[in-house]
């Protein structure tokens, strides 16, 4: 299930893209429009700003859709410390940290993944943007759940279950769409089917609705 990258090759640094990761947050064109720009040929010209702010600039994108590799010794990307869940408003999962999925038989390993949450995804279980088309909602109030002053853990372990919730464990702190942390814990559930009346996590709705994976 993975998704295809194509490099643009830099003197210093190279740039990968996958377009169907990208749901056009724009963070990389807002930080870099030198670098990230739609109208020019090729998109992204990867020598066009330093190899420092190209690497900065390529972190903030929340889906994971841009990776870079260094070239002559540069750091390369270290996930987030503290694994943090981001809920978008109206919108998916922002998921950072040292994050290992189970896609079906297989393992991915990702430091930034956007997660789709309206169940209208044609791209499954990553957002792509459908929110926005099928008028997707949330209620602007953050879910019930317990916070706990637990020591996170370096990594997060996220599956999916069949045509159910997203299973998250790892201790990540699950941060609302008004910015407050409302859950942190060793696992949590979280709703991607789209029907909740606890959003963002799960409340069964799924088999009321009739979600499906594909």
């Amino acid at each position: 299930m993975a998704d295809e990258y194509r490099k643009y090759t830099g003197a210093d640094i190279d740039v990968e893209f996958s377009l169907k990761r990208c749901i056009h947050s724009a963070e990389c064109v807002r930080g870099a429009p030198k670098v990230f720009n739609p109208r020019q040929k090729p998109w992204i010209q990867a020598d066009n700003a330093d190899a420092d702010t190209i690497a900065e600039v390529v972190q903030r994108c929340p889906t994971g859709a841009l990776r870079f590799v260094r070239k002559g010794g540069g750091d390369a990307e270290q996930p987030d410390p503290e694994p943090t869940i981001k809920v978008v408003k109206d919108g998916p999962l922002y998921l950072r940290g040292a994050i290992e999925m189970e896609l079906g038989e297989t393992l991915e390993q990702a430091m930034r993944v956007a997660l789709c949450r309206c169940g209208h995804s044609a791209n499954k279980p990553f957002c792509d943007g459908s929110h926005g088309r099928c008028g997707f909602k949330d209620d602007s109030q953050p879910g019930t759940g317990d916070f706990k002053d637990i020591e996170g853990k370096p990594g997060l372990s996220v599956s999916f279950i069949e045509n159910g919730p997203i299973q998250v464990r790892g201790g990540a702190t699950v941060i609302d769409v008004e910015d407050t942390a409302v859950l942190r814990d060793d696992e949590c559930y979280l709703c991607r089917c789209g029907g909740s009346a606890n959003k963002p996590f799960c409340d069964g709705s799924h088999a009321r609705v009739g979600f499906r994976d594909s």
